[in-house]
């Protein structure tokens, strides 16, 4: 082999290497910060030290396969930590982009990725295009298919979800459950029962655990749904029996207006405002109010980190283009503090006792 050869293989693997080992190195000397401090504009510099597939590919030295399971870690890695905290996957897409594009056949990497982008990262149409690449890739696997059928049924495209659910019952290995799926996208109009058996077949065919957190908190957020409008719809006949909104469930129940308390699936319970007759889910609330302080906690801290100071008031987060709305809870506020940064909720009292940890 000639000299330059020889030298040109050495090198390839060591520059492998030291991309693995450099990305190792940032995870592990600033994941904790990142965790703790993550804005979404913080996103784009963590994942500067995420490089494109293309350049990857030209370095990877027939290594490609040992690179992208790498890089599959360090994805599930970013979305569970953004999943915990802000909620905002920035970069969803060019991480399933890098992975797929350094492994074709990565299935797994199509459809967690594409599950990410169309119901987490809300780039609907960019889930459905990483499952299309799938297939002309993958045009075997029954998988891709049923998924990008599956996807199109829940944002109720039921003439596209039918086909792709009769492109996936043909190909090898196909379950019974994809040509029990066409039909459900045919008939499909709002049928929660379809979509509820749906989300049971992805959660149980998912092969990574994150795939089946999505499904399962899909599944518990319908049953949630489900309980809400049970409550909700016998406010009125209590009302109209008393002049009076009950003031919790058991009133309900004891009224004999609900047969039982329904279950929260979430485990937090609900709370009924005796003003007004309003029902309200505990950990709708919890979970949009902590989202939000994550975020606009994070932001300025970025606000500070390039303006030099923290904000005048949270408004000039909006005024400077920082963020595009602070979305919370009705009735909630938030107090902030111009010299330390420090924002902290202020709740209505009737959120007041059952809120008292979320700070």
């Amino acid at each position: 082999m000639p000299a330059t050869s020889t030298r040109r293989a050495v090198l390839l693997p060591a520059a492998v290497f030291a991309i693995l080992c450099s990305l190792g190195a940032v995870s592990w000397l600033v994941g904790p910060a990142i965790r703790r401090a993550r804005p979404p504009a913080f996103v784009e510099e963590e994942m500067v030290y995420f490089p494109s597939g293309q350049f990857l590919g030209e370095v990877s030295a027939g290594q490609r396969e040992l690179v992208a399971d790498f890089l599959w870690l360090r994805a599930i890695q970013y979305y569970g930590a953004h999943r915990q905290t802000d909620r905002q996957y920035v970069w969803a897409r060019h991480i399933f982009r890098v992975i797929t594009t350094l492994s074709p056949r990565f299935v797994e990497a199509y459809r967690f990725g594409a599950l990410v982008l169309a119901t987490d990262a809300m780039e609907i149409e960019e889930g459905f295009d990483l499952l299309k690449r799938g297939m002309h890739l993958n045009p075997t696997r029954w998988e891709l298919p049923f998924d990008l059928g599956f996807l199109y049924s829940l944002n109720g495209r039921e003439a596209l979800a039918a086909g792709y659910f009769e492109r996936a019952r043909v190909l090898p290995g196909a379950p019974e459950q994809a040509k029990r799926f066409a039909a459900f996208a045919l008939r499909r109009s709002g049928d929660e029962e379809s979509a509820r058996a749906m989300w049971v077949e992805l959660r149980d065919s998912a092969t990574n655990p994150a795939s089946r957190e999505i499904a399962d908190y899909a599944l518990r957020s319908m049953a949630l749904d489900a309980a809400l409008e049970s409550i909700e719809a016998s406010v009125p006949a209590y009302r109209a029996a008393l002049g009076t909104a009950p003031r919790s469930v058991e009133d309900l129940v004891a009224r004999g207006d609900l047969d039982a308390a329904p279950r929260d699936p979430f485990g937090r319970g609900f709370l009924i405002d005796p003003e007004t007759g309003a029902v309200h889910s505990l950990f709708r609330v919890e979970e949009t109010l902590s989202r939000t302080l994550s975020t606009v906690r994070q932001t300025v801290l970025l606000f500070r980190q390039r303006e030099g100071a923290f904000p005048a008031a949270l408004d000039d987060l909006l005024a400077r283009g920082y963020m595009t709305m602070i979305h919370l809870p009705e009735g909630f506020s938030l107090r902030y503090d111009a010299s330390t940064g420090e924002v902290t909720p202020v709740a209505p009292r009737l959120f007041e006792a059952a809120l008292g940890g979320v700070t």
